[in-house]
């Protein structure tokens, strides 16, 4: 329809399989599968993501 989606929206937007909360992080690195419903890569092309920020904390 022309509308850009919205960073967040589900599944396929910018934003949509990323975490910046440094204990999602950890549990994303060590518990991929209890983060995301279906294998987001094969299924989607994409990774899944994490990015740092100043309040990612230690186990960022």
């Amino acid at each position: 329809m022309g509308d850009p989606l919205p960073n967040k929206y589900p599944l396929y937007g910018r934003d949509a399989h990323r975490t910046r909360a440094g204990v999602h992080a950890d549990g994303l690195n060590k518990f991929w599968w209890m983060y995301a419903l279906f294998d987001v890569p094969n299924l989607l092309g994409r990774p899944l993501e994490v990015s740092l920020t100043k309040d990612s904390g230690i186990a960022g």
